[in-house]
């Protein structure tokens, strides 16, 4: 205290007198202060549909940085999905997008030099990509911003824009409109009607939303995130 420490754990105060070497880093240089999903773990049912049996299965996530691009292994954005969102994969991709105060801008092209990339054929990588779309909030909840988007299950703006085999895409959409092409229809869609801040003692965030549409009779429902531990303590 005298010096103007504060220790959270008074064990590794100790190790520090066997420590010969302290590397530290500020952002920008090692790390850019970015967070990315890289890793989707869901609950699913057994491909044999007369076994009633659930497993855990893992889904990497492709891409990096905030830039809405990548697959994600198992996970297939059909039609049939994107046209009617529901399941294990959608009910991700609401929380991902609802539960959330972040957003992800994405910063066109002028126009002069969308058209020297034309005239050169040239495609875009997944690197230059990234360069073109930053977060708004936190570096956590932008990551489920671009987790969401890469689900997809809501928006038609993420067709052929996957990389193909080369690591290389074909950009048909403006950047601008691809940033936050699914997030905005989820929250369109189902708008929040209360919020529930996270803090200390509960570790999760709360929203309560409720259908925009007229014809939808659905009621209202609350989509939760937080610590495991304790969101399953709360599950029946």
């Amino acid at each position: 205290a005298q010096r103007n420490v504060i220790v959270r754990n008074l064990p590794s105060v100790e190790t520090l007198g066997c420590t010969s070497v302290i590397c530290t880093d500020k952002t920008g240089t090692l790390t850019t202060n970015e967070m990315t999903a890289v890793s989707l773990v869901l609950v699913e049912k057994s491909a044999d549909k007369k076994k009633k049996e659930y497993a855990i299965a893992e889904h990497e996530v492709e891409g990096v940085s905030y830039a809405p691009v990548g697959s994600i292994d198992g996970v297939v954005q059909s039609e049939e999905v994107k046209a009617n969102p529901k399941g294990a994969i959608a009910d991700v991709a609401a929380v991902c997008a609802l539960c959330n105060d972040a957003k992800i801008l994405g910063h066109d092209e002028a126009e002069d030099e969308a058209t020297k990339r034309k005239k050169k054929r040239k495609k875009a990588s997944i690197e230059s990509m990234a360069k073109k779309f930053e977060r708004v909030g936190e570096p956590t909840e932008a990551a489920l911003c671009v987790l969401a988007e890469k689900l997809g299950g809501m928006s038609h703006y993420l067709d052929n824009i996957h990389p193909d085999k080369q690591g290389e895409i074909h950009l048909h959409v403006l950047p601008s409109v691809l940033a936050n092409a699914n997030v905005e229809e989820w929250r369109s869609s189902y708008p929040r009607q209360a919020t529930l801040e996270f803090n200390r003692d509960r570790k999760s965030m709360s929203v309560l939303c409720s259908p925009s549409s007229s014809g939808n009779r659905k009621k209202n429902r609350l989509y939760v995130k937080g610590a495991p531990n304790l969101l399953l303590e709360r599950c029946t």
